[in-house]
């Protein structure tokens, strides 16, 4: 547990038990540092927090101002901002807001993708929420979090680089990645194949780039990474496939960064009149409805988001600052179901 939030713990205790008197002037930044031998942004931070719950109201010039015993509800408001581009939120979503909402919160659902939403941001903020939560697989502007409490944002699931020092519910993408590798490479596909996109600011697939390159040097195999375009599921997108297919061969397996990109993989295949798996074996990510639409069915890394969503809600509930990571599964299915 972070300093600062075992300070704000004792000083919860002493308020609950009388120690102090609701009214008068509370414990000073200067006196917390003293006592505890800290920084002045740890006991900013602490007394930030008291104020949050609603035990003290902190003011220019006249100090912190202990106002109450009880804390207040506006600390079960819940800010919970995801990009749902129109379609149904998803399961994931609907999971963590109903735990959320059994526990006693009140999460707020708003979609940061849709037009307007700075300007409707900024007054969401106004309700002083006690946590907000991001998820999404697009890049959140974290410039709106400017004038928020940094330790109160918590990342769920999020792929993107960013500078928080807030909790994390995440996938493990390292591992899905190294499962990924790993089991191509069991099957016996000598050459692979890296599907991704332009990756600079994505942090968990600048990662999974990280173990492919890792694996691939430990164990002297001839492997490449396929930068393309993030919609590029069309025409382009084959082409570039079956190009880079033809430079290694047959007996290439093809890491997919998404299931969805295993559609260009086999439109490929059949281009070259490859057979999946005896000559090229082909894995997801994801484990969506794609990989077993497809035939033959796409092995794939399954996340199991029901998970993300219970760690989420767990979190909260503790109220501690802490990061989570999922561990992913191995779906092996007719794509690479074959030792070459």
């Amino acid at each position: 547990m972070p300093l600062y939030w075992q300070i704000k713990e004792i000083l919860e205790k002493e308020i609950l038990s009388g120690k102090h008197t609701v009214g008068e002037a509370f414990i000073t930044e200067d006196a917390l540092i003293e006592r505890f031998g800290v920084s002045r942004v740890t006991a900013i931070k602490s007394l930030n927090i008291l104020a949050r719950e609603g035990y003290v109201k902190r003011q220019r010039m006249k100090g912190t101002i202990l106002v109450s015993r009880i804390k207040q509800q506006n600390d079960k408001i819940i800010l919970f901002l995801c990009q749902s581009k129109g379609h149904i939120i998803e399961a994931f979503a609907l999971r963590t807001i109903s735990g959320l909402s059994q526990s006693g919160f009140h999460p707020l659902v708003h979609d940061f993708s849709i037009d307007g939403f700075t300007e409707k941001f900024t007054h969401l903020l106004r309700l002083d929420p006690a946590y907000i939560l991001v998820y999404g697989k697009s890049s959140f502007p974290f410039e709106l979090l400017s004038d928020a409490d940094k330790e109160t944002v918590f990342l769920l699931n999020y792929e993107y680089d960013h500078k928080l020092p807030g909790a994390y519910v995440l996938s493990d993408y390292e591992k899905g990645a190294r499962l990924q590798i790993e089991h191509l490479l069991d099957c016996g596909y000598r050459n692979i194949l890296y599907l991704t996109y332009d990756f600079s600011d994505c942090i968990t697939e600048k990662k999974r780039v990280n173990v492919f390159n890792e694996v691939i040097d430990s164990r002297n195999y001839n492997g490449r990474y396929l930068i393309l375009e993030e919609n590029s599921e069309g025409e382009e997108g084959v082409i570039a496939v079956e190009s880079a297919l033809k430079k290694l061969g047959k007996g290439t397996g093809v890491i997919c960064q998404q299931d969805s990109r295993a559609r260009i993989v086999y439109k490929a295949a059949n281009r070259l009149r490859w057979n999946v798996p005896h000559d090229l074996g082909v894995i997801g990510y994801y484990n969506t409805p794609w990989s077993q639409a497809l035939i033959p069915s796409l092995s794939s890394v399954s996340i199991e988001e029901t998970m993300i969503a219970d760690e989420t809600v767990r979190v909260i509930n503790e109220g501690k600052r802490q990061e989570v990571y999922i561990e992913p599964k191995l779906i092996i299915r007719s794509s690479t179901g074959i030792n070459q």
